[in-house]
């Protein structure tokens, strides 16, 4: 399991955009696959591309905003999943966050050969 965390410094202005990008190369990612970005301010619009390669196919997608008070959202209707010859692209996008939310994408995926 890996976690990490990320300041931008100096931060980005109220309705400015910022664009942070994560790549890692050589890593396994066997099993429990899932992507959790938290939001400690408030958020006009978040929008996360998990591309996964190496996988042969994607079987499953969810995504569901946490809610501050612990209650959890459906986000489904704004995830899109799918694949091409480099493996399996998820885009979830959501608009209108508060502080102390965040939303998690959860994937499965098949490997026919290693």
């Amino acid at each position: 399991m890996t976690k990490f965390a990320c300041v931008l410094s100096p931060p980005i202005e109220p309705g400015g955009v910022g664009i942070v990008s994560y790549t890692t190369h050589g890593g396994r990612f066997v099993s429990d696959h899932y992507w959790q970005q938290s939001t400690p301010r408030h958020t006009r619009h978040l929008t996360l591309t998990i591309r996964h390669r190496g996988v042969d196919m994607l079987m499953g997608c969810n995504a569901v905003e946490d809610q501050p008070d612990g209650s959890q959202l459906s986000a489904i209707n704004d995830l899109l999943c799918s694949e091409d010859d480099e493996g399996a692209l998820i885009t979830l996008t959501r608009d209108y966050l508060r502080p102390g939310q965040s939303v998690t994408i959860r994937w499965t995926v098949s490997r026919g050969r290693s």
